[in-house]
């Protein structure tokens, strides 16, 4: 897992760094709510919220020790960290996949379904 998610940050930094939050977009959000380039930002911010919850539940996972939860141990400060990243990755997902859906419209959604290649 740790390695699929190595391999998912150097993609997403590299080849998806327009797709992450600037330093601009956080003032730019307060004054163009409810517009086109407001949707995209907050997209942005969405976007950069799952690549840090995924950053907090694999690193608080490697903190875990692997007999905590055979022996029933469920009350360690790593556990309810490692278990709240994974909440807020899933949260962050489904309001991507949300805002994703009223950003690009149902052929954005069908895009996603087909396996050829577009350069549009």
């Amino acid at each position: 897992m740790f390695f699929v998610f190595l391999g998912f940050l150097i993609v997403s930094i590299n080849i998806g760094r327009n797709r992450l939050i600037k330093l601009d977009d956080l003032p730019k959000l307060i004054n163009k709510v409810g517009t086109k380039i407001w949707w995209h930002r907050l997209h942005r911010i969405v976007n950069t919220t799952i690549l840090l919850a995924a950053i907090l539940s694999i690193g608080s996972g490697k903190l875990q020790d692997e007999n905590w939860l055979p022996s029933g141990e469920m009350n360690h400060i790593w556990y309810y960290i490692h278990l709240t990243g994974w909440l807020i990755m899933l949260l962050a997902i489904a309001t991507h996949l949300l805002m994703s859906a009223k950003i690009g419209g149902i052929s954005l959604i069908l895009s996603m379904f087909r396996f050829k290649f577009s350069t549009k």
